[in-house]
């Protein structure tokens, strides 16, 4: 996650509860076990010299598949770092979607449940509330009050940093104090010499 969202430093990642892999997992049961008992009806009056390969490729299929959607949910994500939240959601194999939210722009953190199974399983979802009416969710997580205190004392925090703090201790400085104090002074003598030849000038004229 950290190579593919633009925060700095993460301080922590809420991700989702693990009730969410329970559907996947009984349904590929399923399907490998009709798919056995398919296979072992077939053979008794198919004799097909791959007809074992083939239920083979398969099996193999679904796993990667089940490999595939499993990953999807687990890589899924609220990042918190300094700049602010970040949604990250991995679709499919390489495909990765990503949402900023600025401290200063989210106005509220709301948590709910839909379903019977969501009470079952204490899961629930967040809703990002931001200004002018956007709202983004995330949904299944756990312990949500434990979530949204975190989000909202990093938010009260970084939203009271004056803008200059975030500098004052960086390494990479647009001008550090140093380099204002030449520039300052080079602007000063610049401006001096301009001054003092004008009044030389005028000086001159007169004469």
């Amino acid at each position: 996650m950290q190579k593919q969202i633009h925060a700095n430093d993460i301080k922590y990642i809420i991700g989702h509860n693990g009730s969410i892999y329970i559907r996947t997992s009984l349904v590929t049961i399923f399907v490998i076990a009709l798919l056995y008992v398919i296979f072992v009806i077939s053979s008794q009056y198919v004799h097909y010299v791959y007809l074992d390969w083939i239920f083979a490729g398969m099996w193999i299929l679904l796993l990667i598949k089940y490999a595939i959607d499993f990953l999807n949910l687990y890589l899924d994500g609220l990042a918190l770092s300094p700049e602010g939240l970040t949604l990250f959601m991995r679709e499919w194999l390489l495909e990765y979607k990503t949402e900023y939210f600025d401290w200063d722009k989210i106005v509220t953190i709301n948590h709910y449940q839909k379903w019977l199974w969501d009470k079952i399983f204490r899961r629930w979802d967040l809703l990002i509330n931001l200004e002018q009416g956007i709202e983004f969710p995330f949904e299944n997580i756990s312990s949500p009050k434990r979530q949204v205190d975190k989000i909202m004392k990093l938010k009260e925090y970084y939203s009271q940093q004056p803008m200059g703090d975030s500098y004052e201790n960086s390494d990479t400085l647009p001008w550090d104090k140093d380099n204002m104090e030449v520039v300052m002074e080079a602007f000063s003598e610049v401006v001096k010499e301009y001054i003092d030849k004008k009044n030389n000038n005028d000086h001159t004229r007169y004469l």
